[in-house]
């Protein structure tokens, strides 16, 4: 069977014009294999990944909640607008962001994030 197979491609390959070369009265043609020839496989160029940036901003620690109980300079957290007027030691939040006025004064050193430390 793969002989007449062979036979077939090279009468439509004459058919056709597609003769490699004629010579004395003989015809050459193209080698024909039975497994198929590789392809080109598409390549591209590296692209750049983006990376994380380190930032100094503060990291909310709980989910920032709204209300007429939440004091506008603590977006990150829920803490109450004096009175009564509270420190760090009295609330379970750090390193929250402080907009101003700070009210209850938890950014000493006034870079925008609260209890520090």
């Amino acid at each position: 069977m793969p002989r007449i197979l062979t036979i077939i491609a090279a009468l439509l390959l004459v058919l056709t014009g597609s003769v490699a070369a004629q010579r004395s009265n003989a015809i050459y043609l193209p080698l024909v294999r039975n497994n198929p020839m590789p392809t080109a496989t598409p390549t591209t160029e590296p692209t750049a990944t983006p990376t994380a940036t380190p930032t100094n901003a503060p990291m909310p620690t709980a989910t920032a909640t709204t209300g007429p109980a939440c004091d506008p300079a603590y977006p990150t957290v829920c803490i109450p607008s004096p009175p009564p007027d509270l420190n760090c030691s009295d609330i379970p939040h750090r390193r929250f962001t402080v907009l101003a006025p700070d009210p209850h004064r938890f950014d000493t050193d006034g870079d925008g994030i609260g209890c520090e430390s």
